[in-house]
């Protein structure tokens, strides 16, 4: 298992196949959705809950509309929030059943949430976990399930704090500025890592990423 600096310089030395992996219009999407939530109350705001939901999956996650008036909802009421309650957030969207009347543990629409309000947030998501070797809980309670997703995350966003403290990953980051010149003044540094980490998951899924790790964290 390599360590995290080990892990970000297998990362620095891919920086060209992982980075030309992204997409633009991505990155354009994100941008606009920051500067809108910035701007409006995303809670009434239909362009935005259109281009959010699209984007992030939201259409095509089996959720009512109900679940995503309320998402919306709690987006808005939360704004400027500095700490979120992951754990409670998760909870309180488990509970809205989704179109087959099913209670589902909504934690990647969690941290999009969190992240949207407050970008120190990373988000997860099944690239990421891929990018980690990390596998989402199947089986268990709500509960159980959501302890051993809370533990990864928080592996997680401290990962992402010493990566980006210690400049572990400068060499991917400067490469990412020159490739998005114009768009990096948009882009707090956690989202940069976001992009990288989500297309070398990508990668690694599609079995492109040659030698990539199988494990980063020790099982958690």
């Amino acid at each position: 298992m390599p360590t995290l600096p080990e892990y970000a310089d297998f990362i620095n030395a891919h920086r060209d196949q992982v980075l030309g992996n992204l997409d633009r219009n991505s990155i354009d999407a994100y941008i606009y959705l920051s500067d809108r939530f910035a701007a409006y109350d995303v809670s009434e705001d239909l362009p935005f809950q259109f281009r959010f939901r699209t984007f992030y999956g939201l259409n095509s996650a089996g959720l009512t509309e109900g679940f995503k008036a309320e998402y919306f909802r709690l987006l808005q009421a939360l704004r400027g929030a500095d700490a979120i309650d992951l754990r409670n957030l998760a909870f309180h969207l488990y509970v809205i059943p989704t179109t087959r009347g099913h209670n589902a543990l909504q934690f990647s629409f969690a941290t999009k949430l969190a992240h949207t309000i407050n970008a120190a947030y990373p988000i997860y998501d099944d690239r990421v976990a891929k990018a980690f070797a990390f596998s989402r809980p199947v089986y268990g309670s709500f509960e159980r399930r959501l302890d051993r997703l809370m533990r990864f995350y928080e592996r997680l966003k401290a990962a992402y704090g010493e990566i980006l403290a210690d400049g572990l990953m400068v060499a991917t980051v400067e490469a990412f500025h020159a490739r998005f010149p114009e768009l990096v003044p948009h882009l707090p540094d956690v989202k940069i890592l976001d992009f990288t980490f989500w297309s070398v998951g990508k990668l690694i899924r599609a079995g492109q990423l040659v030698n990539a790790p199988n494990e980063v964290f020790e099982a958690v």
